[in-house]
Formats: C-alpha cells, sequence, structure tokens
C-alpha cells in the first residue's frame, strides 16, 4: 500500500472524516488498502477509476456508507453483503464488466441513486428482488444489453429519473405508465418504433422524454401529413407549431381515429425541443 494510501486511512480515523476519496490510486484490490474496513464510521467512499475486479464481503463492515462510487473500475461481480449496507443512498457502479447483479441486491431500504451505466446486463441480470427498491429516485441503465423492461418496473413509483438509452429495447411495458413522478426518461438509441400509450399520463406531468431517432422520424412523417397551411410539422429546429395542435385537436373532435404515435408533453430530441402534440390518421 503506497504511503498516500495509508496516509489517508490514518487522518480519517484520527480526525474522524466521513469521506475518503481514493479515486485514481491504482488500486487493483480493496484487502490491500490495510485499515479500510476499520473505518466504520464513514459515510463516503469514492473508489472510482482504478482497476478493482472484485469487491470483498468486507464491505459490509462500512454500515454507514450512504455514498459508494465504483465508478469506471473493472468489477464483474458484486458480494451479496452488500445489501448489508442499510444507510447507503447513492451507489455508483457505471462503467464496470458487471454482467449480473447479486441475489438479494433489492434489499437495500434508503438507496436512491443507482447508477449501472456501461456494463453488460441485461433483463435476466437482474435479481428477483430488485423492483424491492422502491425508495429510487433515479436509475441508470443506459448501455447496457436490454431488451425488454421487465413489467416490475412500474413498482418504482418514486422514479424521478430512469435513463435507458443505447440499449436494444424494442418495446416498453405499460407498467411505465406508472411512474407519475417521472421527470426525465432517456430512450434515445435503442429499437423502439412505438410508444405504449400508458405513457402519455407520465408525460402529461410534465416528463421530459428522450426519443431513438428511429421513432422521431417516424412521428415527423406522420405529422408531415397533417400539415396545415404555413405550419410545418418539424422545422428546423424540431418544433411542431400551435396550428398543427389545433388541427389535430379538430379532427379528433371529429371522431378521427387516434393513432398513439407520440402525445407527450415535451420532448428533447438530440437537443431539439418538440412540443406537446397528437398524431390522428
Amino acid at each position: 500500500m503506497s504511503k498516500s494510501l495509508k496516509k489517508l486511512v490514518e487522518e480519517s480515523r484520527e480526525k474522524n472524516q466521513p469521506e475518503v476519496d481514493m479515486s485514481d490510486r491504482g488500486i487493483s484490490n480493496m484487502l490491500d488498502v490495510n485499515g479500510l474496513f476499520s473505518l466504520s464510521h464513514i459515510t463516503q467512499l469514492v473508489l472510482s477509476h482504478n482497476k478493482l475486479t472484485t469487491v470483498p464481503a468486507n464491505i459490509a463492515e462500512l454500515k454507514n456508507l450512504e455514498v459508494l462510487n465504483f465508478f469506471n473500475n473493472q468489477i464483474e461481480e458484486l458480494p451479496t453483503q452488500i445489501s448489508s449496507l442499510q444507510k447507503l443512498k447513492h451507489l455508483n457502479l457505471g462503467m464496470n464488466r458487471l454482467n449480473t447483479l447479486p441475489r438479494g441486491f433489492g434489499s437495500l431500504p434508503a438507496l436512491e441513486v443507482l447508477d449501472l451505466t456501461y456494463n453488460n446486463l441485461n433483463e435476466s441480470s437482474l435479481p428477483g428482488n430488485f423492483f424491492y427498491l422502491t425508495t429510487l429516485r433515479a436509475l441508470y441503465l443506459s448501455d447496457n444489453d436490454f431488451e425488454i423492461l421487465p413489467p416490475d418496473i412500474g413498482k418504482l413509483t418514486k422514479l424521478q429519473i430512469l435513463s435507458l438509452r443505447d440499449n436494444d429495447l424494442i418495446s416498453l411495458p405499460k407498467e411505465i405508465g406508472e411512474l407519475t413522478q417521472l421527470k426525465e426518461l432517456h430512450i434515445q438509441g435503442n429499437r423502439l418504433t412505438v410508444l405504449p400509450p400508458e405513457l402519455e399520463e407520465v408525460a402529461d406531468s410534465g416528463s421530459e422524454i428522450l426519443l431513438p431517432e428511429a421513432l422521431r422520424e417516424s412521428c415527423c412523417q406522420e405529422l408531415s401529413e397533417m400539415e396545415e397551411s404555413g405550419t410545418r410539422a418539424c422545422d428546423e429546429q424540431g418544433e411542431v407549431g400551435a396550428g398543427l395542435q389545433r388541427g389535430a385537436r379538430e379532427k379528433e373532435e371529429k371522431g378521427g381515429r387516434r393513432c398513439w404515435c407520440t402525445s407527450l408533453h415535451v420532448y428533447i430530441l438530440y437537443g431539439l425541443k418538440v412540443y406537446h402534440f397528437s398524431v390522428l390518421c
């Protein structure tokens, strides 16, 4: 163990410092950091940008942890003991090599932010109790290998941010409409061509939804067929004009069949803003 790491451990112990930052120190094994697991008082541990491949079961000894950051390591598996961290609020496991999560992972009663971006996870990687994490406010699953999103996503009713960007999603479950507190939904970079009608309830609450390019193009094509005189469906800024919105509503009121291609509050599509509209066909 380097002298600088030894000093960090000693200072934290002697001064009762609650936060320990060991990022970018070339650490390949947490057990090599003598005294680390004796720091049971710490509330924040940052081990990002190291060379860790595993997390030892001793992690459970850091029982007061509220923030644990393993971003950008080479971690392939987690111990079941990680669920013993009953005070943990923020867990960052982004940019690792996880292809599964341990049994009982959902037994983290205080977890609010979970970052699993840039791993090798899919719908089969999640343990049975994963959706017991009902305290989650932000869940980041971008850049993984999900083809479907389990219907139990609807149990995470406190979610405000759900990031599913750059997976292989071909559909979204109708239960996503139960996430009524959602403020951001990132689904660009997937294979989605339609959205469930239930998502409209989420959008009507003022959510920001980032869509895949294919879905945006599909919507713009259908909207182009509805252009009114002097109103472009998708202009250079990607905006849908107020006249087009009125025309859609008028047609629906006259009994037109509603094609729920995208009836959402506000999209941000690759930096382009699209306002609330309905498509009728």
